[in-house]
């Protein structure tokens, strides 16, 4: 079994992951979040943003309002796997060396561990996107080497928004990508790293989801609303 990586020398057990109360995934999120903060503020605000968009993008596609904001919610877990990556490698002022990739990965396997088999919708959902935002259509990501319609919605959505942010905001190791470049890459990996159907979407709204991005309250976590149930 994957271990987490200091500063958690075990896999959090003081977390609510699994308990007949409704209000516990919300509050694991707010905790998690709070953790993000002290570990990794470019962290923090890339995974409060990605919840924002992923619950854009789903209610875009058509999908029921009280799903898209458990998307949403759960999408802020995504990158809880990072938890478990050394400080050295997770706030490296720049590129990250083969081997470092390599252990940058395991967030993706961490992040499931972490948050599979609770039991909840929300935490359920939040899972499948940890494990499988790194996954690319062709078939060409990790961790396990998914493609097409084999990665599940939630992967799908959570990946172009996922890359969609990344390179829309100022990295530790560079600068925020202009609009044009963003909106150009996305295009170019239509059908190599996205969804084509799902990117179409996206593209279609790209300024509103750049206005969204710019405008997200990076004060704390998306409101539960109903999205746990």
């Amino acid at each position: 079994m994957l271990q987490l990586a200091l500063p958690f020398p075990a896999p959090l057990p003081h977390l609510p992951l699994a308990t007949a109360n409704r209000q516990a995934p919300c509050s694991t999120t707010v905790t998690i979040f709070r953790l993000f903060r002290h570990r990794s503020l470019e962290t923090a605000e890339h995974v409060v943003t990605m919840g924002v968009l992923v619950e854009k993008l789903a209610r875009l596609i058509g999908l029921q309002p009280r799903v898209a904001a458990r998307m949403g919610l759960a999408a802020q877990l995504h990158d809880v796997g990072k938890m478990g990556i050394p400080d050295t490698i997770l706030n490296k002022p720049g590129r990250l060396t083969p081997a470092e990739y390599d252990t940058m990965k395991h967030h993706t396997l961490l992040g499931r561990e972490i948050l599979a088999h609770s039991g909840q919708p929300l935490l359920d959902c939040a899972a499948i996107i940890a494990h499988q935002h790194h996954e690319r259509w062709d078939g060409l990501g990790y961790p396990r080497r998914l493609s097409g319609e084999d990665i599940h919605l939630y992967g799908r959505v959570a990946t172009i928004c996922d890359v969609f942010d990344a390179l829309s905001r100022d990295r530790v190791y560079r600068k925020a990508w202009l609009p044009d470049q963003v909106f150009a890459h996305l295009e170019h990996q239509r059908e190599k790293a996205f969804d084509p159907l799902l990117l179409d979407v996206f593209l279609d709204h790209f300024d509103a989801f750049m206005d969204l991005r710019q405008g997200t309250n990076l004060a704390a976590p998306l409101v539960c609303k109903e999205a746990a149930s």
